[in-house]
């Protein structure tokens, strides 16, 4: 399996204060997203503002996408058919 990661931009999702994206697994779209306390633990301080969660997001894009691909191939995935990366997958 090998997701294309580069699908749609990511978003800051307001309501649960963390950033999601979208891969696709051939035609079928698969959500993601990751929480404000991984990109902090990732970026090493806060991560208060939309702006620097995105900017942690982009910077350390690539070790999300290989996190998140291994938790969906793990079928790691919550109720509401999200795959959540958090701060103990980063650490």
């Amino acid at each position: 399996m090998s997701l294309q990661f580069d699908a749609t931009p990511p978003i800051y999702d307001f309501g649960r204060n963390s950033v999601a994206f979208v891969a696709m697994n051939g035609r079928r779209a698969v959500r993601f997203r990751v929480t404000r306390h991984a990109l902090a633990s990732m970026m090493k301080s806060k991560t208060n503002s939309e702006a620097e969660m995105m900017a942690a997001y982009k910077f350390h894009a690539a070790r999300i996408h290989q996190i998140a691909e291994r938790k969906y191939g793990q079928h790691q995935i919550d109720t509401d058919g999200t795959v959540l990366v958090i701060q103990r997958d980063v650490a």
